[in-house]
């Protein structure tokens, strides 16, 4: 898949803060990791991969606070939270919470506090701007 220039503007800048790994193409042939705090641009201009955390891998931590974004955090053991990328709504993601028999799905765009704590976190989410997959799919991100 042939992603454009500002498309991997874009995503990029919806991590800024996550690590990265790049080339200097001008100087070196060797990788160098550092926080991407701004400049975009240069990232991308030399070879540059994020490094995020697949969302299998999430954390209790971070499930009991999306759960809380989402007003559904309760005292319970036995609450269960699963995502899926919802391909109807161009590849959003979907969370779904479960506990006592109850279960609520949650339509997670962009721009939803779900979305954006789990991006906060370093995880790999389902882009819109790439037809619903992942930045480590089509190799704009490796897994720590």
């Amino acid at each position: 898949m042939e992603i454009e220039y500002e498309i991997k503007r874009k995503v990029f800048g919806q991590y800024l803060g996550q690590v990265a790994q790049w080339k200097n193409l001008e100087y070196t042939d060797k990788y160098e990791t550092e926080t991407m705090w701004d400049n975009v641009e240069y990232y991308i201009g030399n070879k540059a991969y994020l490094i995020l955390k697949p969302l299998s891998e999430i954390t209790d931590e971070d499930i009991i606070e999306v759960c809380k974004l989402q007003q559904e955090f309760k005292e319970q053991k036995d609450i269960k939270v699963s995502f899926d990328i919802d391909i109807k709504n161009k590849g959003c993601l979907d969370c779904c919470i479960e506990w006592d028999g109850y279960k609520h799905d949650y339509y997670q765009p962009v721009y939803s506090p779900t979305y954006q704590y789990l991006q906060l976190k370093g995880y790999d989410l389902p882009q819109y701007l790439l037809e619903g997959k992942t930045l480590q799919e089509v190799g704009l991100a490796i897994y720590e």
